[in-house]
Parts: structure tokens; C-alpha cells; sequence
């Protein structure tokens, strides 16, 4: 009898537990949502819109603030110090999880210091020059380096320039790398004449679309969307030269399951409306596609693992 009214008793513990932790989550203030990205930019632009949609699935009000810095670790280490009560979430890239660690392991925060919420896009990083320029592929700007022309290639992060270090210490090539404050400026550049060629995530596809500049190589995994003729660097030959990064949603850990699930949620419908279909994919020139939370952490740590090993070869 008394066996019977404890497992009783239980069954109903875990029955209102359970009930409380996936009970849906309704905010009654508002969500500050920190983005790693300047005011007017691509990635503003694309966590702004996300916020209107997610104000209208969750009933609250998002308010945006821009925290730029170090890759996303002003932003990180500010929102890894908040309270995980759902009122306070970031946007950045997979690199600001593994790549910045990796790069400065006194940067105060890891992979597993937050809970992941899931990412919207993919970048699509191609190397790309002026069409007008001799150079139809990879292997045609290597051998003008190597032959003695001056090349110089705009870089935008230190994971770019890495990438370009292993690309061209696997083509011999005496290339000059330089950096340029963000994809829009290397363009500028390259259309001016003030470098060869440039690392660029997205907003070369309408100049690709109208002939102005041509894709030498792609640095993702896949060849990209825009540019499909050319090959990626891994086809190349170079190992461990890709991007692969995803545009992605935190909060700080120890968030409750509920809560969490109502901004996966969110996330992965906010995949499906017609108009973030449109600014992703025509507009910004991303990757559409929706990556769990749990998915994710796994693609990070991976991701730290390829850090690791880049650094190592280039040194």
C-alpha cells in the first residue's frame, strides 16, 4: 500500500515538473537581442528582420543592440554573464563559438558556456575577382603570383586569412594577403583596381549575376550557389580550407527546456516565412537552411577541432 501511494506520488511529481518544463513559454517584457554585427550591414540586417518575426511568434518585443568586436566575443562575453531567463539572447556565427576560443583560449567562454538556440543560414564564401581580369580560376591566379605578378587578396576575419595561408602555401603562391573591413569593401576594392582578388560571404552573387566579377574558387564546402563553375578549395587540393559557417542564436546556459524550445521554434519557422526566404536568399545571398540546437553544438565542437588544426599548419 504504501509502495503503491510513493510510486503515486512520483508519477505525479515528474507528471507536473515535466508540465512546467515544457510548458509554453510566454515573455511579458521585452527580449534584448545582441547582434555581433554594425549597424546597416548584412548581418543586421538579417538578425532585425528575424526579430520582427520572432516578436510576432512569441508576443514580446525584441529589441536589437549592435556589439561588435573580436569576432562576436564582445558580444559573447557579455550574454555568457546574463541570466538565462529568456530575456536575453545573441546572434552571431559558428566561428564566434569555435574559432575565437581556439584563437585566444583567455578569451573567458567555451562552446558548452551557453545553450544554443539553432542557426537560420549558411555563408557562402567564394574568392573572387574582377571579370575583366585574366584569371578564370584558382589555378590561373597561382601561377600569375608564382610567375611574378603581384597578387594581393583581401581578408576579412583571421580564419580568412588562415585559409588563405593554407591555400597558398598549398600552391607555392607568394600571395599577399590583406585585410579588408568586411565582404562589401573587398569588392570595392577589386572593382577599384586596389586588389587582385578578395574572401568575400554572400554580396558578390549580383555582381557575379551581372559579369562584373567572376569566382575563382569556392570556400565552403560545396561549390556555391552563384558561381557553381568554380571549384571549391578542397577540390583544389588544399585540406581544411572551408567556412561551412552558420549565422546562429545563443542565450546564456542554464536555460530552461521550455523557453529554449519556444525560440527553436521560432527559428525554424521563421525558415519558413516567405519573406526572410526572400532577404536570405535574394537579398543577403545566404544559405537558407534551419540547424537544431543539438546539431549545432556538434557542428562547433567540429568546428573548434578544424581551428585547431588550421592553426597548427600555418605555424
Amino acid at each position: 500500500m504504501i509502495n503503491r501511494m510513493i510510486m503515486c506520488f512520483l508519477s505525479l511529481l515528474i507528471a507536473f515538473t515535466g508540465s512546467e518544463a515544457f510548458a509554453e513559454w510566454k515573455p511579458n517584457k521585452p527580449i534584448t537581442m545582441m547582434v555581433i554585427f554594425p549597424p546597416g550591414g548584412g548581418g543586421d540586417t538579417l538578425g532585425r528582420a528575424t526579430a520582427a518575426f520572432m516578436e510576432k511568434r512569441l508576443g514580446s518585443k525584441i529589441v536589437v543592440e549592435n556589439r561588435r568586436g573580436g569576432g562576436g566575443a564582445a558580444m559573447a562575453k557579455v550574454l555568457v554573464k546574463r541570466k538565462p531567463d529568456g530575456y536575453t539572447i545573441g546572434m552571431a556565427v559558428t566561428e564566434t563559438f569555435s574559432f575565437a576560443p581556439v584563437l585566444n583560449p583567455k578569451i573567458g567562454y567555451g562552446a558548452t558556456d551557453f545553450t544554443h538556440l539553432g542557426s537560420i543560414a549558411n555563408t557562402q564564401v567564394g574568392l573572387v575577382a574582377k571579370a575583366s581580369m585574366p584569371w578564370k580560376n584558382l589555378n590561373d591566379l597561382a601561377t600569375a603570383a608564382k610567375s611574378g605578378q603581384k597578387i594581393t587578396i583581401g581578408t576579412f576575419s583571421p580564419m580568412s586569412k588562415i585559409i588563405m595561408t593554407l591555400v597558398a602555401k598549398h600552391f607555392g603562391a607568394p600571395f599577399k594577403l590583406v585585410p579588408v573591413k568586411g565582404g562589401r569593401a573587398g569588392i570595392k576594392n577589386v572593382m577599384g583596381g586596389h586588389i587582385s582578388a578578395t574572401l568575400v560571404a554572400g554580396p558578390q552573387a549580383p555582381f557575379v549575376r551581372k559579369g562584373q566579377l567572376r569566382v575563382l574558387a569556392s570556400a565552403e564546402p560545396d561549390r556555391l550557389l552563384v558561381g557553381k563553375d568554380a571549384k571549391t578549395f578542397t577540390e583544389y587540393g588544399v585540406k581544411n580550407a572551408f567556412f561551412n559557417t552558420k549565422w546562429m542564436f545563443s542565450a546564456p546556459k542554464g536555460l530552461a527546456p521550455n523557453i529554449s524550445k519556444a525560440f527553436s521554434d521560432a527559428l525554424e519557422e521563421a525558415t519558413k516565412d516567405k519573406k526572410l526566404i526572400g532577404l536570405i536568399t535574394n537579398k543577403l545571398n545566404l544559405q537558407l537552411e534551419f540547424t537544431p540546437a543539438d546539431k549545432l553544438l556538434k557542428i562547433i565542437e567540429q568546428k573548434q577541432i578544424n581551428g585547431e588544426a588550421r592553426i597548427k599548419l600555418v605555424r
